[in-house]
């Protein structure tokens, strides 16, 4: 009952948490994606659009009401408050005990991905996090590959298996969370450079993660402003800048008391390697081989990729001419 003698509404078992900027093009397949969910509990939409100027917004309003249901509900703020800030508000606007997330240029493929999620985390309730595998969506004709595959058995993980992979651990419109996860979140995170690893680390101080094997997702891999397509397109200042703040993340969590005695090395060599990348890329020879010799270092087991690198540290042009080669062979993958 509020200050009005009103009933208020009661709070959504599941929220899911739909985070958007310039996904006009996109949007409405993560939609319906989320609309198809057969469930036997209510679930709540919450579209968070930071202030895009391709009309995301207009299209989600759009789909509402054609919806026709109260089920959806669009956030808008003023302006422009970057990725971490329009994601750690949109988690806040969420209301359920449970909490989906879904990028605005990914989407669902299972019509039970909600059902199946919320009966393995009520059947565990020490599980603050539930991840699954997903689909790689390229193009209409390439959505074959599967990702984050970790086997056919439902497994619990914890943060330093989260860890001990070099790059990114589960897709994030795998994610469902306990609403306890987003309350734990210091204020800081709205300035780290990946919201989504800072969430599987912060759910597992608080308990334990869950795997499913079941493929229920798409990752569209190269989107517009996507996370895939703006490390690798972008040149050697942006991956510099990018995996210098990765490396100062990790760095930050690891003398952290909640942390205390997981090994970060893995994640902290895969980030180094990424500033020798950066640094090959804009001819910085001598600080390329620095940078590769300082993640062979910290953990030789990032990558194939580091060992040849690792390897071709005194032949810098010749290194830089197999990793301009690598990424025109990424182009030629986007656009083929």
């Amino acid at each position: 009952m509020n200050m009005y003698g009103m009933l208020e509404r009661k709070p959504p078992l599941v929220s899911v948490c739909v985070v958007a900027f310039r996904h006009a093009s996109y949007i409405r397949q993560c939609l319906d994606g989320i609309a198809m969910q057969i469930c036997n509990f209510d679930f709540e939409v919450v579209v968070r659009d930071d202030a895009s100027d391709d009309g995301t917004a207009a299209v989600v309003e759009d789909y509402i009401s054609r919806e026709g249901s109260g089920r959806f509900r669009l956030v808008k703020p003023e302006c422009n408050e970057g990725m971490g800030r329009n994601f750690v508000a949109a988690l806040r606007e969420c209301r359920g005990e449970y909490i989906a997330i879904c990028e605005g240029d990914d989407f669902w493929t299972d019509t039970s991905k909600l059902q199946v999620q919320v009966d393995a985390m009520c059947a565990n309730h020490l599980a603050m996090i539930c991840v699954h595998p997903c689909r790689l969506y390229r193009s209409e004709n390439d959505f074959s590959s599967i990702d984050s595959w970790m086997g056919s058995e439902v497994w619990e993980f914890t943060a330093q298996d989260v860890l001990n992979v070099p790059g990114k651990f589960a897709p994030t419109p795998s994610y469902m969370i306990k609403k306890e996860v987003v309350d734990a979140l210091p204020a800081w995170v709205v300035n780290a450079p990946v919201l989504d690893f800072v969430l599987e680390m912060y759910a597992l101080t608080l308990g334990h993660g869950l795997y499913l094997p079941n493929v229920m997702c798409a990752y569209r891999v190269f989107s517009s402003g996507s996370w895939s397509d703006s490390l690798r397109k972008q040149g050697g200042r942006h991956m510099i800048d990018m995996n210098t703040k990765l490396l100062d993340l990790h760095r930050k969590l690891s003398v952290q008391s909640q942390f205390k005695g997981l090994r970060f090395g893995r994640k902290m060599a895969a980030a180094e390697l990424g500033v020798a990348l950066g640094n090959l890329l804009e001819c910085e020879y001598t600080d390329f081989s620095v940078w590769v010799e300082s993640s062979w270092k910290t953990d030789c087991r990032v990558s194939i990729g580091q060992r040849i690198f690792y390897r071709l540290r005194r032949f810098p042009r010749l290194a830089r001419m197999l990793l301009l080669v690598k990424r025109a062979i990424y182009m030629l993958m986007k656009y083929k």
